[in-house]
């Protein structure tokens, strides 16, 4: 048995034919510039990845299906094109197979990012490397082959163009027309626009009015299962703000903060930290990303979860490298609760408490050194702990509590003891 393979059955270290070989590949079928395929565009060996290769099989996979609508509708499962071979796939839906490229790219944009290739700035081999320990003599700068932002940008353009495509993107406008149009059968059926829809009738679809307010109908309850299964808009708005320069610099900050907290450079991850989160006092660089890119922000809880995540890694530190103050503040604030006759605003008493200083800070350490000990910490607030300039909280409650517990945050609640019955007592009333 020979196992397909890129290399000559009777030379096994001469490569084969290209169209011999095994496919890494699929044959060309397009010219488009951003396409590794294109042959004025060679691909290079830092830019050769899996998930480029998976990009150009899904948009060659979609050679086979049916073209396009602009206006959403159901394909018919029999459909066959003799001349193209053309069909409809039994699963995943026929929308969530048409987006296969896109996902691709933007896979392709975020794996970038991660490894630190924002844009067209080189690496410095040695420009992280704690003293003397050089791997070179003189500065070795690598030019990155392809980077985050442009590959963002493309990312962008192919889900708007997705978006027109099929009908994903419609204009609030256009929205209302298809509203108008479909109350006309809603009113006569009683049933909600786009939910629901009733059998029509056979004189309801020989009528011209009735039956365009019936296919309205439909296109609105299409798309919205069609935004339901893609998630289409926040890839879309991913996508639009990724590639803006704010973005980027603010996605190089966090990495260069968290690379400095893994070598231990707590001080100096915590200035980047603040750089990029901002204080309570003034936002920084990724607030300001949020307030320009709202729709991004607002779109799926995905980006406050991962805003939220860095704010506690951020205040984890803060809270290492400042434990003696926070134990003061913390001793000082359950004192302040205690005595008080209302509670005030956590933030503004701990503001108060550790930010200006009182007199626990003042004190003789061996007065305090046996309670100090016996204080957990509080945290102190994160830039994101409280609302936005337009009075609009930062993080939901709702998506804290889950990001504490999914990161361990939550200490586990001691089971309560079930309660003792006896069987012979007569149930009660």
């Amino acid at each position: 048995m020979v196992l397909p393979n890129r290399f000559r059955d009777d030379s096994p270290k001469v490569l084969e034919d290209r169209l011999k070989q095994f496919p890494v590949l699929p044959p060309p079928f397009y010219r488009r510039a951003e396409e590794e395929l294109n042959p004025e565009r060679p691909i290079g060996d830092g830019e050769a990845s899996a998930v480029r290769a998976a990009r150009v099989w899904f948009r060659y996979a979609n050679e086979v299906i049916p073209p396009p609508n602009p206006e959403p509708s159901y394909s018919d499962s029999n459909y066959r094109d003799p001349e193209r071979k053309r069909r409809n796939p039994r699963q995943p839906m026929l929308i969530i197979f048409r987006q296969g490229p896109c996902r691709a790219q933007t896979f392709i944009a975020d794996q970038l990012a991660k490894e630190g290739w924002f844009d067209r700035d080189p690496w410095i081999v040695d420009d992280k490397r704690d003293g003397g320990d050089r791997w070179f003599r003189e500065d070795v700068a690598i030019k990155p082959s392809d980077n985050a932002q442009e590959e963002w940008e493309i990312a962008h353009r192919m889900w708007s163009d997705h978006g027109r495509a099929n009908g994903m993107n419609f204009e609030p406008f256009q929205i209302d027309s298809y509203r108008q149009r479909a109350a006309i059968y809603a009113r006569l059926r009683g049933f909600t626009v786009g939910e629901n829809i009733p059998e029509p009738r056979a004189e309801e679809r020989n009528d011209p009015v009735i039956a365009d307010s019936i296919k309205a109908n439909m296109t609105l309850k299409i798309y919205r299962d069609n935004q339901r299964v893609t998630n289409f808009e926040y890839f879309l708005y991913q996508s639009e703000a990724e590639k803006d320069p704010d973005t980027i610099r603010a996605r190089k900050l966090f990495f260069e903060a968290e690379s400095e907290a893994r070598r231990q450079h707590i001080s100096t991850a915590i200035t980047l930290y603040e750089k990029v989160l901002g204080t309570q006092e003034k936002i920084g660089l990724w607030g300001e990303v949020l307030l320009k890119k709202d729709r991004f922000r607002t779109a799926t809880d995905k980006i406050l979860e991962d805003t939220y995540e860095h704010q506690i890694n951020y205040l984890r530190m803060v809270r290492e490298a400042k434990q003696p103050e926070l134990r003061r503040a913390s001793l000082a604030l359950f004192d302040v609760m205690r005595t008080s006759g209302s509670p005030s605003p956590f933030s503004l008493v701990f503001n108060e408490l550790f930010l200006q200083g009182i007199a626990y800070k003042d004190r003789q350490e061996d007065e305090l050194i046996g309670r100090l000990k016996s204080v957990e910490p509080i945290w102190p607030p994160g830039p994101f702990d409280g609302v936005d300039p337009k009075n609009q909280l930062w993080i939901p409650e709702h998506v804290k509590e889950r990001m504490r517990n999914s990161m361990g945050l939550f200490r586990p609640k001691a089971a309560t003891p079930a309660p003792k019955t006896n069987p012979q007592a007569a149930p009660p009333l």
